[in-house]
């Protein structure tokens, strides 16, 4: 693939192959404790690589509120990619956390994170978003969380998205 920059062109040794995208528009609400994980309702789709030496451009783009602190991360078949590696003790090894804590919950985050994996398949690869709080006693997070029911001028209802893109190696 080469790409035109204004020094010159760059030849780039990939090409996207596949390309799979799930939006979820639906609002959710979820309790958490220390440690426990919840798969995000329909944040989770699949994608079969064309070849094993592909990756996969894995682009997730959340919108949500939390009492506390919220911690995300994505698994793939079943196991937690992409993520921290030094939390030891209490640290939990996450992909991405934010603390969004709004006493109102009128005020909705979009959280927007990157990973390219190495699922070494050519099989069916299955990506699943899951979320946490770090409040012992239960914190809320809102996904996709309407701030108004009404038509005010600050209501809005925002989506959730899920993008896998193979890259694949030429």
């Amino acid at each position: 693939m080469a790409i035109n920059f204004p020094e010159g062109t760059q030849d780039y040794p990939s090409r996207f192959a596949n390309i799979v995208q799930h939006h979820n528009p639906t609002q959710y609400s979820f309790q958490g404790y220390n440690g426990s994980w919840t798969n995000a309702p329909n944040m989770s789709t699949s994608i079969t690589p064309r070849a094993t030496n592909s990756q996969v451009l894995v682009i997730v783009s959340l919108n949500a509120v939390a009492t506390n602190t919220a911690f995300f991360r994505v698994l793939r078949n079943g196991t937690a990619v992409g993520h921290g590696t030094s939390g030891t003790g209490n640290m939990s090894n996450v992909w991405a956390a934010s603390y969004y804590h709004r006493a109102d919950l009128n005020h909705g985050h979009t959280f927007t994170a990157l990973f390219l994996d190495s699922p070494s398949s050519t099989s069916a690869v299955t990506y699943q978003v899951q979320m946490s709080t770090d409040n012992g006693g239960g914190g809320w997070i809102y996904l996709n969380h309407n701030n108004n029911t009404s038509n005010g001028y600050i209501a809005y209802h925002a989506q959730s998205t899920i993008t896998l893109i193979e890259v694949e190696a030429v």
